[in-house]
């Protein structure tokens, strides 16, 4: 999955990448996402920072694992983390090379540039 412009809203923490594990040399390759959380705000498990539950150590991929870089995600106060998989949680920036290198998160832009990146991305 590459290239895509994702805006939903969360419903656990997260919405953008939630993956398994897979056989190796079939791994999940996420790249060039722009993913956009804006809160529910009633979810009492609504967090207003992203989760990606990778379900992996954070300390490098493995054979069989989530393989994403290059990817913006946007919060309601600029956070993305990843779930180690063993209760603790790192920066998407703090990552080590090469899992989601080059990937950052900010805050959540205006409407009408959210109304922009989708024309673009529609050929409008």
């Amino acid at each position: 999955m590459h290239d895509n412009l994702v805006v939903v809203r969360t419903y656990d923490g997260q919405a953008c990448i939630n993956s398994g594990d897979f056989v190796p040399g079939h791994e999940t390759r996420i790249f060039n996402q722009t993913c956009v959380l804006p809160p529910l705000g009633s979810n009492p498990r609504q967090s207003p920072d992203v989760v990606i539950h990778v379900n992996q150590a954070c300390f490098g991929p493995a054979p069989g694992r989530l393989v994403a870089h290059g990817n913006a995600y946007f919060t309601l106060d600029g956070n993305a983390t990843a779930d180690c998989g063993d209760g603790s949680q790192v920066l998407i920036e703090k990552m080590p090379p090469p899992f989601e290198a080059g990937s950052t998160a900010g805050a959540i832009p205006p409407s009408d540039v959210l109304i922009a990146w989708a024309r673009e991305k529609l050929g409008l």
